[in-house]
């Protein structure tokens, strides 16, 4: 599995959380290749600074998988 990290740049703009994403999905778009997935983003408000919160996001990718070599999830109720 491979990951990427992003932020947005510190000063007053940076708790600007759909650019942001929109920053992730640029991201996505270059560097997850076509045969590979997105698993999993993740969105962390836990930094802070001088301009206040600093929202981050991690994107975990693997290599695609067929369909039957993927695990079965069975999902849990929330």
């Amino acid at each position: 599995m491979k990951a990427f990290y992003l932020n947005q740049p510190h000063g007053p703009d940076q708790d600007d959380v759909p650019a942001l994403l929109r920053r992730v999905a640029d991201e996505i778009e270059r560097a997850v290749g076509e045969d590979e997935e997105v698993d999993h983003v993740f969105v962390h408000r836990d930094e802070v600074n001088e301009y206040g919160s600093c929202p981050s996001a991690v994107v975990y990718f693997s290599p695609k998988l067929s369909d039957q070599d993927r695990p079965v999830r069975h999902l849990r109720p929330m």
